[in-house]
């Protein structure tokens, strides 16, 4: 039992290690907004493992920056347990003798609102939220708490969940929203394989030695408890790079982005970072509870946001070829092209963690009737519009016709749009494949079009697809976008987005 208990302990110090390096070596990026990183952070009690504080923005980010990040990291060896409501207030869950882990955030909040005043307080663990917890399928994208848990009427069930947590700390609903709104709960986070494999990525953009998978002894774990030991816990780009010279884990200058980049982000989860990959970047996460619009003007809101950001950058856009990334939901995607349209040199990236980017290098396109396979189901007579469904990374046809029989009595006809191939994640070549593709899909909805209708899309494609899509998409006149509730607690279904024109 000692051994194994031993063998736990360490597992977790090795983990706390990896994860400082994960945020250290942000430091040494190239035009980082990381001012400093501390491991042991004396000054946050309970949420000391690490601290990641941040430069005062010198460029539009397009959302709140706050000042300082405080992290617990918390590893499991098994998966035996997982977090709940319930949990939350357990003293026991944590083998604590008096205090539960709610407690100890509540305690780190009010020590560290006397000097802070933008910051958030970090649980990250390879545990995850219990599936059937009232919480688990609310938490928003990027760990925060639902807006509901604030709201709600007593009776309701956040309602209750919001009177127990706010009785167990012995404070008010208004300190508790205030406090509520600073946790972020980063579950199922990184288990060991995957923080390994994040952390070498972020080395080697970082111009350190990547971690050597066939070693059993990391000189990253070693480094970061000497540093505990010696007192020497926090760190700016300067004295970092010391560090890792003296050590010999510098390799290399840092890696530069080889074009300029913006960003869209409406999914915090692993975009967390945007304003260091990217020149610009829009943030429009907060109108969203992960992928569910949270007011009703939401999706206005977010086109409006998403169009004024792109139309303040167009000018340098037009001059100087872009990359930009599309961490955000496919309406916002298609838009992002509608918006930039083919004229202008930008071109989107691929999906995380490669964020390949797709710059087509064909300079006509030519049409191939055989690109899409094409299937008309009549709906509704004298109904009047046209229903299209694009099934590239899934076959979404039948949920489409589900949603039109359920919601809908204005749809004529539903065009069924799939590659020859079938779907899935190959489906699309390259970047020249997908331009083929957008081009070739715009010209067959034009066939099926009757007098220019409205057309109501549904498409299931990567983003970077979308994108492509939403460039020739001027073609199709009035359009209404639609998403997938892939996270929706009750049935799965779509929701409509956005109109387009704005």
């Amino acid at each position: 039992m000692a051994k194994k208990q031993i063998a736990a302990r360490l597992s977790g110090d090795d983990y706390q290690a990896r994860f400082f390096w994960y945020m250290a070596a942000q430091l040494l990026f190239v035009d980082s907004n990381v001012e400093r990183v501390s491991i042991e952070f004396d000054e946050a009690t309970h949420v000391d493992d690490v601290a990641v504080f941040y430069k005062q923005p010198n460029k539009s980010d397009w959302g709140i920056q706050p000042e300082v990040d405080f992290f617990q990291v918390k590893y499991h060896v098994d998966q035996r347990d997982s977090y709940t409501v319930d949990n939350m207030i357990d003293a026991s869950f944590i083998n604590s003798p008096s205090k539960s882990l709610l407690q100890h955030f509540f305690e780190a909040y009010n020590d560290l609102r006397r000097t802070y005043s933008r910051f958030t307080l970090n649980l990250v663990s390879n545990w995850i939220w219990r599936g059937d917890d009232h919480l688990a399928t609310s938490i928003r994208d990027g760990g925060t708490l639902p807006d509901k848990l604030f709201t709600a009427a007593e009776k309701t069930q956040f309602g209750r969940i919001r009177k127990r947590w706010v009785e167990h700390l012995h404070t008010d609903d208004e300190t508790f929203q205030d406090f509520g709104q600073k946790l972020q709960f980063s579950l199922n986070y990184f288990g060991n394989g995957a923080l390994n494999s994040a952390l070498s990525d972020r080395l080697v953009r970082a111009g350190l030695r990547p971690l050597d998978s066939y070693a059993i002894i990391s000189p990253y774990d070693d480094l970061a408890r000497k540093f505990i030991q010696k007192g020497r816990t926090v760190f700016d780009k300067d004295s970092l790079l010391a560090e890792c010279k003296r050590e010999r884990l510098a390799q290399s200058n840092p890696i530069p982005r080889s074009e300029k980049t913006i960003g869209i982000r409406s999914f915090v989860r692993f975009a967390e970072n945007i304003g260091i990959e990217t020149d610009s970047f829009v943030c429009v996460a907060d109108q969203f509870d992960g992928r569910h619009a949270r007011y009703e003007s939401s999706w206005m809101q977010a086109a409006s946001t998403i169009n004024e950001f792109i139309e303040s950058n167009l000018q340098e856009l037009n001059q100087v070829e872009h990359k930009i990334l599309l961490d955000c939901h496919s309406s916002l995607a298609l838009l992002a092209g509608y918006l930039i349209t083919s004229r202008v040199p930008v071109y989107p990236a691929g999906p995380r963690p490669k964020q390949e980017l797709y710059k087509p290098t064909i300079q006509k396109i030519v049409q191939e009737s055989d690109l899409w396979k094409v299937q008309l189901v009549p709906v509704k007579d004298g109904a009047p519009y046209l229903a299209v469904v694009v099934s590239v990374t899934h076959q979404a046809d039948h949920q489409v016709l589900e949603y039109i029989g359920q919601s809908r009595d204005d749809v004529c006809n539903l065009l069924i749009l799939e590659p020859p191939t079938g779907t899935g994640q190959s489906s699309v070549v390259d970047a020249n494949h997908a331009l083929a593709m957008s081009h070739s899909l715009i010209q067959i909805v034009r066939r099926y079009q009757n007098n220019h209708q409205r057309t109501l899309l549904f498409i299931s494609a990567p983003n970077f697809m979308s994108y492509f899509i939403g460039q020739q998409c001027h073609a199709l006149g009035n359009l209404t976008l639609f998403e997938y509730d892939f996270d929706s607690p009750q049935k799965r279904t779509y929701s409509e987005t956005i109109t387009i024109p704005l």
